[in-house]
């Protein structure tokens, strides 16, 4: 299967949302700043954002507006992630916190404190009950949603830029290059392998066998989590900042400071797209669950939706 990306006569088709939009649909007296993170809820109707100026967004996918403005704490957020029921998401910031949030009423349910250095990553796990951050000071921390108690503390080899988690696993990607893999029913450290000086991104297929990384040495690639064995990998102009499996796990894509998006054919090995578009590095990338739509965030401050239609 290739994949074309819709086009007019200046390139591919995106909605570009430079600004954010409050509810009244006047723009803001201040801009958004750089976007570190974007994730759909699970419904698709909603897209909440991060950025530097330590706002959290929630645009209507259907109109392309900001909805909602959630605001707390000191510095940027680095990571945002949906609940399972979508009616509460968390945050992580600057300021060492993790916030969990009632979307409805924009509210902060709990406050999750123990970090001593920036969060840098945040997800939940399927049932929502335990969210787990990973953070500069070196440490991955495991939390209760209903109290806010810390669970459990990993002790990781440096400073923690990544996480993913998959059905039975827990990926950590360190300031040091390594890949840190977590048996979850034990916590147990079941492997760690070497790919770069840092590991910015990591995403674990729907099958939770193939893990993809990306990087600074702007390589992304794609483990073979139970050996540790490196399958494939593909090359970008600079550091990699985002890399994201679709639904089925046949394509992936990868952004980073050559401000494009790329897209990946992990089926033939082969790049079957460049989404051009952003002029700053692009921190975020997420799949819309149909797979039609891929979302990039970067340091632009732009949000960009891109249609993507499914060629034979």
């Amino acid at each position: 299967m290739k994949y074309m990306v819709l086009a007019f006569a200046t390139g591919v088709l995106s909605w570009v949302l430079a600004f954010a939009l409050p509810r009244s649909g006047v723009l803001p007296s201040e801009p958004v700043g750089a976007v570190f993170s974007v994730a759909y809820s699970p419904d698709g109707q909603w897209l909440a954002s991060t950025s530097t100026n330590g706002l959290i967004q929630l645009r209507q996918v259907a109109s392309k507006t900001v909805a909602r403005e959630f605001k707390a704490g000191l510095g940027s957020v680095r990571g945002v992630a949906w609940s399972p029921n979508g009616q509460w998401l968390v945050s992580a910031h600057d300021d060492h916190i993790a916030r969990i949030w009632d979307v409805s009423s924009g509210t902060v349910r709990l406050e999750l404190r123990g970090h001593t250095d920036w969060l840098r990553a945040v997800v939940i796990s399927a049932d929502g009950r335990r969210l787990i951050t990973g953070s500069d000071d070196g440490t991955v921390r495991v939390w209760s949603v209903q109290t806010g108690q810390e669970l459990r503390r990993l002790q990781i080899s440096s400073r923690v830029l990544s996480l993913a988690l998959s059905k039975n696993q827990l990926a950590v990607g360190t300031g040091k290059g390594l890949v840190q893999i977590f048996q979850i029913c034990t916590w147990q450290q079941q492997r760690v392998f070497r790919v770069a000086k840092t590991v910015s991104s990591l995403d674990f297929d729907v099958s939770g066998l193939r893990l993809a990384t990306g990087s600074d040495d702007g390589l992304a690639r794609i483990w073979h989590v139970a050996t540790g064995q490196k399958l494939q990998q593909f090359k970008h102009a600079d550091f990699i900042r985002s890399v994201r499996f679709n639904s089925s796990g046949t394509l992936l894509a990868s952004a980073g400071d050559d401000a494009t998006v790329q897209l990946w054919s992990v089926v033939h090995v082969q790049r079957v797209g460049v989404l051009r578009g952003h002029i700053d590095w692009v921190r975020g990338l997420v799949f819309a669950a149909n797979d039609r739509h891929l979302v990039s965030v970067g340091d632009d401050g732009r949000t960009k939706i891109w249609d993507l239609v499914a060629k034979e």
